[in-house]
């Protein structure tokens, strides 16, 4: 449903301002990760082992919403590469019935930048200390003391996450800092944070939803 129901944004988004697909961008977070490795289950060289641990960390939940069950995944990866391929197979077929979700996971960025490389968007943290081309898995997974960055990295005088593992937000503080943090914790939290951003870096305006 929360695909289907971003999905639809973009294309209303499209509509209403006459924008081109490149111009709405979906940055890959740990739960697309994850839901990515348990589509190709079958090449894993430990697929229980990996079924439990992204389970353990949210992604049962994505695909139940499909509806498959949690329980039979964990019996199928213990039962071999040819079983492991069946499934695997039926649940990309499953999710290619949903308008635009294969291409979705298909075209998610590792992170996104404006034209004047002043501000940079990305899931949940980067390693200031490597290019872009060069990040791995910090994009998602975060790295550490991100929080406490206070300098420009390279020519970016601004960075924008989605995602924070601790419950503190500088929401507030955000125009004074090189990083901006558009997520409150707990996860439960209804709330959606939202940002406009000159070319510049520059925070235009900062709001929360109802």
């Amino acid at each position: 449903e929360t695909l289907s129901s971003i999905l639809k944004l973009r294309f209303d988004l499209m509509a209403k301002h006459k924008l081109k697909p490149n111009d709405i961008v979906f940055l890959r977070g740990a739960q697309e990760e994850m839901f990515n490795k348990l589509l190709q289950l079958q090449i894993a060289p430990n697929p229980e082992e990996i079924i439990r641990w992204v389970f353990e960390h949210g992604v049962d939940k994505t695909l139940e919403s499909y509806g498959y069950s949690s329980d039979e995944a964990i019996r199928i990866s213990s039962s071999g590469t040819i079983n492991i391929t069946k499934w695997t197979s039926k649940l990309n077929n499953t999710i290619k019935e949903y308008e635009g979700h294969t291409e979705y996971f298909s075209n998610l960025k590792h992170a996104a930048f404006s034209s004047s490389k002043k501000i940079l968007f990305v899931n949940r943290g980067v390693d200031i200390s490597r290019p872009l081309s060069a990040q791995n898995d910090c994009f998602w997974w975060g790295y550490q003391n991100f929080s406490l960055i206070n300098k420009p990295y390279n020519t970016f005088r601004r960075i924008v996450r989605g995602y924070q593992s601790n419950k503190h937000n500088d929401l507030k503080d955000s125009k004074n800092r090189i990083l901006c943090t558009l997520f409150k914790q707990p996860l439960e939290n209804k709330k959606i944070l939202a940002g406009i951003f000159a070319k510049n870096g520059d925070i235009l305006e900062l709001f929360e939803s109802n």
